[in-house]
This record gives C-alpha cells, structure tokens and sequence, in this order.
C-alpha cells in the first residue's frame, strides 16, 4: 500500500486541468478505505494493512472483494488470499523515498536545511527490508535487492534481532 505523511497525498494536474483536480481528487488506497468503511460492515473489523488480504485495489473502482482464496469463517461469501497484489518500487536516487525519515530528522533537529544522506536512505532500506521479513519471511537480496546495513548497536530491539539472526 502506498502510505503518505499527513496531507502529502501526491496530485498531479497541468494547465488545463488544475480545478478539476482540486474539485474531483483522485482516490487513494487509504481514503478509499474510509469510504469502503462507510458502508461495509465486514471491511470495519480490519486494520488498513489487512485490507489487501480480502480485497483487490482497482484504480477506478476503488477496493473490490477478493474472488479467490479461501472462505472466512462467519462472513458468508468472503474470502481471504495472502498474494501479494502490488508493490510499489522506487529507485534510492529518488528524494521521496525516505521523505518521512528525512521529515522526522529535520522535526528533531529542528533544522529544515537538514538533508539526504546515506544514513537516511540506509534507515529507509532496514524499514522496507523489516516489512518485506513479516509479510514474506525472506530478505531484500533474496529478491536480488541490496541489504541495508544493520548496526549492532541499535536501540531499535527489533533491528538488532534481525542483524543478530543474519550474522
């Protein structure tokens, strides 16, 4: 699922466009969850991460019931499916891939010129790599990606449990 800081929903508009954008944005997988809650009593009892397990995002239609996997017991007609359906990738060299880690730095420091380095990008790297360990329980160079690297040291327990399982 593509997640966004508060109000940093990507909109893209030219020049003859720009009110009909404003007027009529377009969904995201997250304001479409609200919207999917507002009338379906099933999709209330998920958390926003749960949602792809039981639905299917389409660009028009907003989240769909999933057709196929197994049927979940007490919700006649429904079904659960641990597939995959989108990943969004995004090359190190593109500012917006660690724009939260980067905007947490600069809030910290209290320093707005604070910008990219290696160490943000390397901290992007262990989030993705810890997210992609839960949903698949195999690491980035599994799928032929680049490993982040990991800090003995860290104050995060849940990082130092991974650099000690890998060493």
């Amino acid at each position: 699922m593509n997640i966004k800081l508060e109000n940093g929903q990507h909109v893209f508009f030219n020049a003859n466009n720009p009110h009909q954008v404003i007027e009529n944005p377009r969904k995201t997988t997250l304001t479409a969850f609200f919207e999917l809650c507002s009338h379906d009593d099933f999709a209330k009892t998920l958390y926003f991460h749960e949602v792809p397990s039981y639905y299917i995002w389409n660009d028009s239609r907003g989240w769909l019931k999933r057709r196929r996997g197994k049927y979940v017991p007490g919700w006649p007609g429904r079904k659960m499916d641990t597939a995959i359906g989108r990943i969004y990738t995004m090359h190190p060299n593109q500012n917006d891939f660690c724009e939260d880690i980067l905007h947490i730095e600069r809030t910290r420091l209290n320093d707005l010129q604070f910008t990219f380095s290696d160490e943000i990008f390397n901290r992007g790297l262990i989030e993705i790599e810890d997210k992609v360990v839960c949903l698949s329980e195999k690491y980035l160079t599994e799928f032929g990606m680049n490993s982040p690297v990991r800090n003995e040291n860290a104050s995060d327990p849940f990082e130092f449990s991974i650099f000690s399982f890998l060493r």
